[in-house]
């Protein structure tokens, strides 16, 4: 794993203490080009504790409550930036990757510095079956050029979709232009308005499909509350996407409510007056992502202090 690059692995975890095994050690020993820093988000079922106690070379930064997962990767990429490293490498603590696949994916990045984020082949826990969201970005010609066999080793293939974000590498520099994840999203959303901003300041997305990596959640269910739940994140980042106008995220979103409306008929109402409520907050801070380097000079004080 020799490597000139300084790479920065950011889990965010929230009351992860019965799976955060399976996230942290496959990445050790990590050697000295990769540190890993968790970032507990208001866990209140020890995993910051236990994390200290099983993994002595995890830094570990404790927000005191939950912030969300855009604010609490936006304290990681902070230590990024005050510590020299050159890429971070975004792991949700239900996923799981080799630290070697990780400087695989930093040597790819260097050589295509085009690309603002690069994803590895996100599969379920088995290894046999793509992740289900994930397989929604596949471009054609990664599919194509895999299913014949001539995906090269160091190929990286573009997506004109967002790819979510339990495995993402990023160059440090390309985050202080882009900026950070934005505050219109709490949880969900926030990854696909980042791919936005990304092609936005004229970055590509990226999948290399040689480097597997697990996201380990194919059992799980989505109740019809967190279904509205994330409708109604839809309409927030059609809204805040910077690449097209206010009118036209209106009229996309106004296409997925009528779209929505034979499923879910009335339920559909509180979820909808809660987003127009919001449409100046969203509107504004759409204005601002569109700065370089937006969203860092803004964070609460309590994530400014932890990174100090």
């Amino acid at each position: 794993m020799d490597t000139d690059y300084k790479i920065l692995v950011i889990v965010v975890s929230y009351n992860g203490a019965a799976i955060i095994d399976g996230c942290l050690s496959p990445l050790f020993p990590c050697g000295p080009a990769i540190r890993v820093l968790l970032v507990d988000n208001g866990s209140a079922d020890g995993t910051a504790e236990y994390v200290r106690a099983h993994y002595p070379c995890v830094e570990v930064l404790q927000t005191g409550k939950n912030l969300g997962f855009g604010a609490a990767n936006n304290i990681g990429f902070r230590y990024a930036f005050e510590h020299g490293f050159d890429y971070v490498y975004l792991l949700n603590q239900d996923a799981r990757i080799a630290p070697e696949d990780i400087v695989r994916l930093a040597g790819i990045n260097a050589a295509c510095p085009e690309y603002g984020i690069i994803s590895p082949l996100q599969v379920y826990a088995g290894g046999t079956r793509l992740d289900y969201n994930f397989s929604r970005t596949l471009p054609a010609d990664l599919v194509n050029d895999c299913v014949l066999g001539v995906a090269g080793d160091a190929a990286v293939y573009a997506t004109d979709r967002s790819v979510q974000a339990a495995h993402w590498l990023i160059s440090c520099d390309v985050l202080k232009k882009v900026g950070a994840f934005s505050p219109a999203f709490f949880h969900y959303g926030e990854d696909v308005n980042l791919c936005h901003r990304m092609r936005y300041h004229g970055y590509k997305v990226g999948i290399v499909p040689s480097v597997r990596a697990v996201h380990d959640r194919e059992h799980r269910e989505y109740s019809e509350e967190k279904e509205l739940f994330l409708l109604a994140q839809r309409w927030r980042v059609l809204l805040s996407d910077p690449n097209v106008s206010n009118m036209q995220g209106c009229k996309e979103v106004i296409k997925s409510v009528r779209s929505s409306l034979r499923r879910f008929k009335f339920k559909l109402a509180g979820p909808f007056v809660k987003f127009c409520k919001e449409y100046g907050r969203l509107i504004k801070i759409k204005k601002r992502s569109l700065a370089e380097g937006c969203f860092f000079e803004r964070q609460p004080r309590s994530c400014r202090q932890l990174c100090k």
